[in-house]
């Protein structure tokens, strides 16, 4: 058996393969042509990160041999703890078939800090750990609807869920999050109808333009900008503009802003986790709060929780569907 272990590992002999990633366990026994791993009782390959790539062993032909050569590629587990100061080793369990005649003496050598490659320190070799982080979530979108202008963020149906997001991490990290700066209004079917029918009274195919003026073309104005729209129709030479209604500005969109009560037309704020204190931002990412701050390592199968947000608008807030991003990121505290 060769055993890869963390220092934690108390008789690396002894160890199988659990989910907590701290130790890797693959054995050989005369006869088998590759290497396989020695998973703990409950464990199945499918639980782990772990995973054997390749490996070389002696033939049968070698078996009579002094010296052997073995060799073993693999995947290091997402969870394996990181580690900067050697807190990493290898350990070898050998039991070549023969007896010992020493009744104090087991018949398999244990060698719990091998020496690996050129190190001919008395010592074991020791090995650090790079850090992995990993976050992802089932939910593709957070969608609010019906939403009440100069409204608090407890008003009904101002509160929707980041659900099952499940963080994987072999150090303690920290989960954050942030938002785009400017959200953008969408045109809805109602809207294409009209930039339709306007387009269609100024000729020279100005509809059929814009809609090839986009990769993979459009068919419908429906679901793009307000952006976009005036782009491509300014591309095209149309004189036909969208902008949100009773805006000076010409505004296509909504902006996000840290404060608990959006006072700038056209604004609004979402906090997380029901704290006021945690306003979410465009220009840089906050911290979760509360129970999804800063955790350390994870099982294989991770940490999953959700997260709600809560929204507030100006009280000058134009209706319209607007779309924009939420970004999640874990990051090494």
């Amino acid at each position: 058996r060769i055993v890869l272990y963390y220092t934690d590992i108390a008789t690396p002999s002894e160890a199988a393969i659990g989910t907590d990633g701290k130790v890797f366990v693959v054995e050989w026994n005369a006869g088998d042509s590759v290497f396989s791993m020695v998973l703990s009782s409950g464990v199945a390959s499918g639980d782990i990160t772990w995973e054997i790539l390749s490996s070389v062993v002696p033939s049968e032909a070698d078996y009579e041999a002094t010296a052997f050569t073995f060799e073993i590629s693999f995947t290091i587990s997402k969870v394996a703890p990181a580690s900067d100061s050697g807190e990493w080793k290898v350990a070898a369990i050998i039991n070549d078939g023969k007896e010992s005649l020493d009744p104090d003496r087991s018949d398999q050598t244990v060698v719990n800090e091998l020496v690996v490659g050129n190190n001919q320190s008395l010592s074991g070799s020791t090995f650090n750990m790079l850090g992995y982080f990993e976050i992802k979530t089932t939910t593709s979108q957070v969608q609010w609807e019906n939403i009440e202008a100069n409204q608090g963020f407890e008003t009904a149906g101002h509160t929707k869920t980041i659900s099952d997001i499940t963080v994987i991490a072999n150090a303690t990290h920290l989960t954050q999050i942030r938002s785009s700066e400017f959200w953008d209004a969408i045109i809805t079917e109602e809207i294409a109808s009209r930039l339709a029918a306007e387009l269609e009274e100024e000729g020279e195919n100005k509809l059929q333009a814009i809609y090839e003026s986009f990769s993979p073309h459009l068919t419908t104005l429906s679901g793009i900008t307000f952006q976009a729209f005036n782009d491509a129709a300014d591309d095209s030479g149309s004189a036909v503009r969208v902008v949100l209604p009773g805006s000076a500005d010409l505004l296509t969109g909504a902006s996000i802003v840290v404060s608990a009560t959006p006072q700038t037309a056209q604004s609004f704020a979402i906090r997380v986790d029901d704290l006021s204190t945690s306003l979410i931002q465009s220009d840089d990412f906050i911290d979760f709060v509360g129970s999804n701050s800063t955790r350390g390592l994870t099982l294989e199968v991770g940490r999953t929780f959700n997260v709600d947000l809560q929204i507030a608008l100006a009280e000058s807030f134009q209706n319209a569907q607007y779309r924009g991003r939420l970004i999640l990121k874990i990051v090494n505290e």
